[in-house]
């Protein structure tokens, strides 16, 4: 979790009306000078939301907020976002909110052959504004669609942007665009067109003093298709598919002399996920051509698939679900004796599955592909061993 964008208070002369609708309920009124289509939300001292108004034509009134300690966070395009204390005794004045402009993050986005493609969706987030996982957990799927948005108004609290709310740009027919209203600072970029693989740049600076450019080529999106089965041959609905591969992943160069932009590649795993449809079929995407896909296939009720290494573009897959069992018995080296107590791990591919025994003996479900037993045991040395697959 972060603490939020600091916004900055730019030139504001504030002053709250407190008037009446047609219900007498408490009112902010005022006008936004700067900027059209301005999203408001008032926060209340006591609120765990906000609530988002669009203000279109430059002239607002919004319900007040309740309470002693109120918030006013305005966000526009191309426009630096502004968050700021209500004062809770004001004249009955209008409210007059200037938004700036900012900086500027200019740029192009081509296809891989160089083509530049028109209405590609740029969006561009502060890093430290983002609540969430994030994206690089190296490479889990993941887009500033869905990411959970902060900004914190100067009283500390944050302030949670809905989707409706955050601002997106498109390119125009040469490709290219423009990106204002930043402060300095760090940002997650986000690139995405339809039949293209989604690009996401984790740390892009923002400075005053360089020319802030991003140049950005965008792969043709390929996809994994097929259908997920039980061991008697029917489909299974709702299975997690899965794939993994590492590919080379673009970040910016900052130990160049000259912070433009450039990127460069470094390997990252990467994981697509998805669920399977009522008749057990999955499509995995987009993702570029080229890596070597593992995908596999989980389901509670059915078990796993084995890996299965395939190259994007793919259809027919077949992914048939299993489950085996390992039985045995834990004994003393020297006296032969059972172990009363033991905890066993059985890892595959990187988890972790763990069980507590207390009589010697043991029988444990495991997935195909399951490649070592653990065992340890109290006062004594544990135990390992590689595991191959038998009927």
């Amino acid at each position: 979790m972060s603490g939020g964008v600091k916004s900055a208070l730019c030139a504001v002369a504030l002053v709250v009306a407190v008037g009446s609708l047609a219900n007498d309920v408490p009112t902010l009124k005022g006008r936004v000078l700067g900027a059209d289509g301005v999203w408001l939300a008032t926060v209340g001292e006591d609120s765990e939301a906000a609530t988002w108004t669009l203000v279109e034509g430059g002239v607002f009134e919004i319900p007040a907020p309740p309470g002693e300690r109120a918030s006013l966070v305005a966000i526009a395009k191309d426009r630096v976002p502004l968050a700021l204390p209500v004062p809770p005794q004001a004249q009955s004045r209008p409210l007059e909110l200037r938004l700036l402009r900012g900086l500027a993050l200019e740029g192009t986005v081509r296809s891989e052959d160089g083509r530049p493609l028109v209405g590609a969706e740029i969006r561009i987030v502060p890093a430290d504004a983002i609540v969430h996982d994030l994206p690089g957990r190296a490479g889990f799927a993941f887009s500033l669609r869905d990411a959970k948005i902060e900004i914190a108004p100067v009283d500390g609290r944050a302030v949670r942007v809905p989707p409706f709310a955050r601002s997106t740009w498109e390119t125009t027919r040469h490709g290219a665009f423009r990106v204002d209203g930043l402060k300095p600072g760090r940002y997650v970029v986000e690139a995405t067109l339809e039949g293209f693989v989604p690009v996401l740049i984790k740390d892009v600076p923002i400075r005053e003093d360089a020319v802030n450019r991003l140049e950005l080529n965008l792969f043709e999106a390929f996809f994994v298709t097929g259908h997920v089965i039980d061991r008697e041959g029917a489909p299974v609905a709702g299975a997690e598919v899965q794939a993994d591969w590492r590919q080379p992943t673009a970040a910016p160069d900052l130990d160049r002399g000259e912070d433009r932009g450039e990127l460069v590649n470094r390997p990252a795993r990467r994981r697509t996920p998805g669920l399977t449809g009522d008749d057990g079929s999955f499509r995995l995407g987009p993702l570029e051509a080229g890596p070597k896909l593992t995908v596999f296939a989980t389901s509670e009720e059915s078990g796993s698939s084995n890996r299965h290494d395939v190259l994007a573009p793919y259809d027919g897959l077949v992914l048939q679900l299993r489950r085996h069992v390992v039985r045995g018995r834990v004994v003393d080296a020297i006296t032969r004796q059972p172990v009363k107590s033991f905890q066993l791990r059985a890892h595959r591919n990187g988890r972790t599955h763990s069980t507590h025994h207390n009589d010697g003996y043991f029988e444990v479900p495991v997935d195909p592909d399951t490649d070592s037993l653990h065992i340890e045991a109290p006062d004594r040395f544990p135990w390992f061993t590689r595991l191959f697959t038998s009927p």
